[in-house]
């Protein structure tokens, strides 16, 4: 099944969805240099570069596009990728809403484990037999994008995670064998602990006090490395599992409970605060996008 075709024409952006997968080819044209302005990163996106050149810029790093080669960058951070003429790979980005929309697993918790892997690996090696699996789940996904079933959005998502399964075992087998940093290894713990307390704790200062180090300090770690605030992290983590429990039809009383919060009104005005919508509102529309059936792009 290893026959798939770069530039093939079914190539398909999701309107109204929380992933998207191109060909660079789709991206390009023939003969000229491919080129984004610098910006601050919306989503997760892994390049990945099957034949060809260029580099890509992540926040003052600058790293050579190269065959066989995957390039993560996560949300927050700054970003300018340039691809030479010829060049043969794919660009798979995908939200934070993607965890959200899972099957009763608990993919929040992976997508925080993500975070932490994207930051110790912004480059990686994808080995020559991972790589034929991975091209292979690409090639059903993007044959699905031509058909117009009811269930099309559901099939998608789960290839995506299967292809990310592969991805991250190609990520984890790197960290296993690389040095830890002081900074990196702080920042990582960060993580860790964000996901066994985020639900008790909601203040820069308890996980600065857990690392023996001073908020400022800890402030300045993280947003070095993912363009944000430790207090974002703390939020988002919060607002992803109440979008997770959304998903599950949990009612507001019993998710401000699960997280936490004493008060209702508290979670409430928290929720509309970091989210932008208040509850009801919030529900509606993930319900709207999840069921919406994806358009091909243009």
């Amino acid at each position: 099944m290893n026959n798939i075709n770069p530039a093939s024409p079914s190539i398909g952006s999701f309107r109204k969805s929380p992933f998207s997968v191109h060909t660079i080819e789709s991206l390009t044209t023939v003969g000229q240099l491919y080129k984004t302005v610098e910006h601050t990163q919306p989503d997760f996106e892994i390049v990945w570069i099957l034949d060809g050149q260029g580099y890509h810029k992540v926040n003052e790093c600058e790293y050579q596009l190269a065959q066989s080669k995957a390039y993560c960058v996560l949300p927050g951070q700054r970003h300018q990728l340039v691809i030479m003429p010829g060049t043969k790979g794919f660009i798979i980005s995908f939200t934070e809403d993607f965890f959200v929309n899972g099957d009763g697993e608990d993919d929040s918790t992976r997508q925080s484990c993500l975070t932490q892997l994207f930051l110790q690996t912004p480059e990686l090696t994808i080995s020559d037999t991972t790589a034929e699996d991975m091209r292979d789940v690409l090639s059903l996904m993007l044959r699905e994008i031509t058909k117009y079933s009811f269930l099309r959005p559901d099939i998608i998502n789960k290839y995506l995670k299967i292809f990310m399964a592969y991805f991250r075992n190609e990520l984890e087998k790197v960290v296993q064998m690389t040095p830890r940093k002081t900074s990196c290894f702080l920042v990582n713990q960060f993580f860790t602990v964000l996901e066994s307390s985020f639900k008790d704790h909601r203040t820069v200062s308890h996980y600065a006090k857990t690392l023996f180090i001073t908020p400022n300090y800890l402030n300045h770690l993280i947003k070095s490395s993912t363009g944000f605030s430790a207090r974002y992290h703390i939020q988002q983590r919060i607002l992803l599992a109440a979008k997770a429990a959304i998903r599950d039809r949990s009612s507001m009383k019993e998710i401000a409970f699960y997280l936490g919060f004493e008060d209702i009104a508290h979670f409430s005005k928290f929720f509309k605060n970091v989210s932008g919508l208040n509850f009801r509102d919030f529900k509606k529309q993930l319900e709207d996008d999840y069921f919406s059936v994806p358009m091909l792009a243009s």
